[in-house]
C-alpha cells in the first residue's frame, strides 16, 4: 500500500508541476498577447508584400520585354538613334525602357544595348 501511495503522490506532483507550467505559459501569453499578435501580423504582411512585389516585377519585366523588341529591331538595322530614343508616340527606345523598368532583366538588357548603340558614335 505504501508503494501505491508513493506512486499516487508522484503522479499528483507531476500533474501539479504540469499545471504550474501551463499556468506560467498562460500568464506569459496573456501578458504578451498583443506583442505576439503584432509580430505574427508583421510576418504575414511581410510575406504578402514580398509575393506582391515579386509578381509586380515579373509583370513589369514582361511589359518591358514587349517594348524592347522594336528597339532591338532598329539596333540590328543600324538605326542607333531610333534604337536609343524610339519613335515619338510609337515605340520606346533603350533609354526609356532602361529608366522606366529599372530593376528588371529587360531593363538590364536595354542598358547593355544602350552602351553598344553608343559605341559607334
Amino acid at each position: 500500500m505504501t508503494k501505491h501511495n508513493q506512486q499516487t503522490n508522484s503522479a499528483e506532483e507531476l500533474i501539479d508541476n504540469l499545471n504550474q507550467g501551463v499556468s506560467t505559459w498562460e500568464k506569459i501569453l496573456e501578458k504578451y498577447s498583443k506583442l505576439i499578435l503584432g509580430g505574427v501580423l508583421l510576418v504575414v504582411l511581410g510575406v504578402m508584400a514580398m509575393f506582391y512585389f515579386k509578381n509586380q516585377k515579373e509583370k513589369n519585366n514582361q511589359e518591358a520585354i514587349s517594348k524592347l523588341y522594336p528597339a532591338e529591331e532598329a539596333f540590328s538595322k543600324g538605326e542607333f538613334d531610333k534604337a536609343l530614343n524610339g519613335e515619338k508616340g510609337v515605340t520606346d527606345g533603350f533609354n526609356k525602357i532602361a529608366s522606366e523598368y529599372a530593376g528588371t532583366k529587360a531593363a538590364d538588357k536595354a542598358t547593355y544595348s544602350q552602351s553598344l548603340a553608343l559605341l559607334p558614335r
